[in-house]
């Protein structure tokens, strides 16, 4: 029989000889006791960690035929077979290799044929994260909702590539990377079946090389008896693992803190000869400094690594100081990220060790300090006849020590040492004292008050360029403190206001100090007018109920203060969110069932000011049931020469736009849109051609019984506008909406800019915008009135001055 590896040997067939991942062993093992099986599942986690294995297991016990529930017997037909990959109900699919669409689309296909002569049909997908986006797609509708007898598991170690909406229909269990004790436990059976012979440190080597996967566990060990003809010792394991030895990474380190730099670079390169990377050599240090300050830190008597019990570690580890350990892992961390796009790592690897051994930076301040300030202790303990020039000195150096105090901490260092190398003269003062004092004797007899120009001899010389020197150092401190402060500690100055300054507020002049009380009660105002507004409204609703139709003179003025309350209705604004209109959606406009004389706010005036209504002929009052209402006969083609629709005026926008801040209107653009999504499933053959163009076209805003359409071009929007296309147009929004309805057809740049120059208007406090009139010459209707006859415009007059309601067509 041929080789079997040892991974495979050993995987486990059973729940309980899987190890490591009780938690999710324990969370199978229960549904299949309750019968609570998912459609879908999901096992994500590190390499090597049980994922397919458990993913077996559990399709053996799904489909075992033992009356032992919640754990595979091993000895029926279908354990056997799929422990020897011979299931036919159970498939196992590499997404690395079949990552396609047509492979999914196969599976699909399959699902719907029953299994064989097990209960489910089990397909394992390992290494899911490899499917292209279609495949994901195509596999969304089958993975949600599968045949019964259906079971999908996959396999994944990087779940984050995986589709949200896969991730969303799968029951998700994530495996963890195994400890060195479980590998450990696992690698001594496994010798002891094999009869192989290790040393106890080769275990734990090979323990923590796996780095928490039990394939590469049992691959190492695999690899290293094959290497070895006798006993497997750690060397034999580095050999295979390419790691590093803790004797030799100890070795390196003690030639650090010797300053050592010839046996350090010895070490290395002999490493790299020996054929060791140098990505895992700088790795070992890493982790070796990683672990002496954990020893420093914690108590380490609980972890299972073997270096902890070293006694060289342990020796080595009391030397480091915490700061230099820092600066190495600084170090290291650098020459890591940069040989990772070399072609010569060995050489930052070397100019590395130089740099920790030579250059070790000496970042505690606090101990620089309180050196100085013993130094300058010393000084102030001198005999206070030793002359005055010390005493000077002294104040001198105690007033940069407490300047020091103020300084930033990036500039500590460079002024720390110019101080050092000050006081560096005042080391041999012993010495000098006796030559002071003669010279102090000779200062007493001299009438001078500078002590700059003495230079009688080497020490007066020597003193003067202290005192020079110290000077300089306060130069330096008061160029220091007169830089100007950072942008973020300046005061922004606000511009002073006059007592008694006046402001224009809409059309008043008033004092600056009322303006707030003016905003605050005129914001009391509009809040009492809006309730009230509501009251009323709500009144007038009850009395509407019950009011009977008047029949008599209609008076154009009945239109305008129907006009005005409208307008007093939308005088009040939204909150600001609303206001700010960010969206198409804030952009709705109300809709009016009224006609179209009736429902605009700025009607063309008419010649006539009054007109009598035909009377008809009287008929009884009966009353109705509130559900039964008599709807007059609507003309859709009324607005089809409708002068300023043709003309493209930009009232009908502002229109438009005011409308659309009701409710109402909002309602009714969703119910618009919704149904101009199937304006040509709705409209006759013959409309086809029409109700196309339309759909070319997006409703952007909704008034009243009329909408905003946006075109790309120009020529769209002349075209749709044309009263001929307009007369086919307003007839199929009648037949799809029920409702008369008109529209203006505007490019979409001049779109966004008479919604920018609304906005704006709007924002800054004008209740209704005025916009400015369409600048782009090409947006004309010609040939308005070519092709429509006399009696045609004289029927579109009558419609215009008298009402759809009184005129009718037949």
């Amino acid at each position: 029989m041929a080789y079997k590896a040892l991974y495979r040997t050993y995987r486990p067939q059973k729940f309980s000889e899987v190890i490591g991942q009780d938690h999710i062993v324990r969370t199978l093992q229960n549904s299949l006791a309750s019968g609570k099986i998912s459609h879908a599942y999901l096992f994500s986690g590190p390499r090597g960690t049980g994922k397919t294995s458990v993913a077996r297991i559990f399709a053996k016990a799904l489909n075992c035929t033992s009356t032992e529930i919640n754990e595979p017997c091993g000895e029926c037909v279908s354990c056997r077979e799929i422990a020897d990959s011979n299931s036919p109900d159970v498939v196992e699919i590499d997404a690395a290799s079949n990552n396609g669409v047509d492979e999914i689309r196969d599976i699909r296909e399959k699902v719907k044929f029953l299994p064989t002569g097990a209960k489910y049909k089990i397909y394992i997908i390992d290494e899911v994260h490899m499917l292209s986006q279609g495949a994901f797609n195509a596999l969304l509708k089958t993975l949600e909702e599968p045949p019964k007898h259906v079971i999908f598991i996959l396999a994944t170690t990087e779940p984050h590539k995986v589709l949200p909406t896969i991730l969303s229909r799968c029951q998700r269990f994530d495996f963890k990377a195994l400890n060195v004790k479980e590998i450990s436990d696992l690698i001594r059976k496994v010798t002891n079946e094999e009869n192989f012979k290790i040393s106890e440190e080769a275990i734990v080597a090979i323990a923590e090389g796996a780095e928490g996967g039990m394939r590469d566990a049992l691959s190492y060990l695999d690899q290293a008896a094959s290497f070895t003809d006798d006993e497997i010792t750690i060397d034999d394991v580095n050999s295979v693992t390419g790691n590093l030895n803790y004797d030799k990474v100890i070795e390196i380190a003690s030639y650090f803190e010797e300053k050592n730099i010839n046996q350090a670079l010895k070490a290395v390169s002999d490493l790299i000869v020996m054929g060791k990377e140098v990505n895992k050599v700088v790795g070992a240090l890493l982790q070796f400094y990683r672990d002496v300050l954990l020893f420093k830190t914690i108590d380490t008597s609980t972890f299972t690594k073997y270096i902890y019990e070293k006694q060289e570690f342990k020796d080595l580890a009391k030397k480091i100081e915490p700061n230099k350990i820092f600066f190495y892992v600084d170090v290291l961390s650098d020459v890591q990220t940069k040989i990772k796009t070399s072609t010569t790592p060995a050489i930052y690897l070397d100019v590395a060790v130089i740099k920790m051994i030579n250059e070790v930076q000496d970042t505690d301040f606090s101990e620089r300090i309180k050196l100085l300030e013993d130094k300058l202790e010393t000084i102030r303990n001198l005999d206070p006849e030793d002359g005055s020039k010390l005493n000077i000195i002294e104040n001198k150096l105690t007033k940069v020590t407490s300047e020091l105090s103020r300084l930033e901490l990036p500039n500590l260092v460079s002024r720390i040492n110019s101080i050092e190398n000050n006081i560096e003269s005042f080391q041999n003062i012993e010495e000098d004292l006796a030559i002071l004092k003669t010279e102090i004797d000779k200062l007493k007899s001299r009438k001078t008050e500078d002590i700059d120009i003495i230079n009688t001899d080497g020490t007066d010389k020597q003193l003067a360029l202290i005192i020079d020197k110290v000077k300089t150092l306060e130069e330096r401190i008061k160029k220091l403190n007169l830089k100007p402060k950072s942008q973020s500690e300046r005061k922004v100055s606000r511009k002073k206001i006059n007592e008694g300054q006046l402001v224009f507020y809409n059309d008043e002049v008033i004092p600056y100090h009322e303006l707030d009380k003016k905003t605050t009660e005129e914001r009391k105002e509009e809040i009492i007018s809006e309730q009230e507004d509501i009251i009323i409204n709500e009144k007038n609703a009850e009395e509407n109920n019950n009011i009977e139709p008047d029949l008599g003179i209609i008076k154009l003025s009945d239109f305008e203060d129907n006009k005005e309350e409208s307008e007093e209705e939308a005088i009040t604004p939204a909150p600001a969110k609303a206001v700010s209109l960010p969206t198409t959606a804030e952009e709705e406009i109300i809709a009016n069932e009224n006609s179209q004389l009736v429902r605009r706010k700025k009607p063309i005036p008419d010649a006539v000011e009054d007109r009598p209504v035909i009377p008809e002929k009287p008929q009884p009052v009966l009353e109705l049931e509130p559900e039964i209402e008599t709807q007059p006969d609507l003309n859709p083609l009324v607005g089809v020469n409708d002068e300023e629709y043709n003309s493209y005026s930009v009232t009908v926008l502002e229109r438009i736009l005011h409308s659309s801040r009701k409710m109402e209107a909002r309602e009714d653009k969703v119910r618009l849109i919704n149904l101009w999504k199937s304006l040509t499933k709705r409209c006759s053959s013959d409309l086809l051609r029409v109700a196309q163009i339309l759909q070319d076209g997006q409703i952007v805003a909704v008034g009243e019984n009329e909408f905003v359409l946006v075109y790309p071009t120009t020529s769209l929007c002349n075209q749709v506008m044309h009263p001929k296309f307009k007369r086919h147009s307003l007839q199929l929004l009648y037949d799809v909406y029920g409702d008369v309805y008109n529209y203006m057809a505007i490019p979409d740049n001049i779109w966004l800019e008479k919604r920018t120059e609304y906005i704006n208007q709007y924002n800054i406090g004008i209740k209704f915008p005025k916009l400015t009139p369409f600048d782009d010459q090409g947006l004309s209707v010609d040939n308005i009135n070519d092709e429509i006859s006399p009696l045609e415009r004289l029927v579109n007059d009558a419609v215009r001055i008298l009402g759809e309601d009184i005129v009718k067509i037949e």
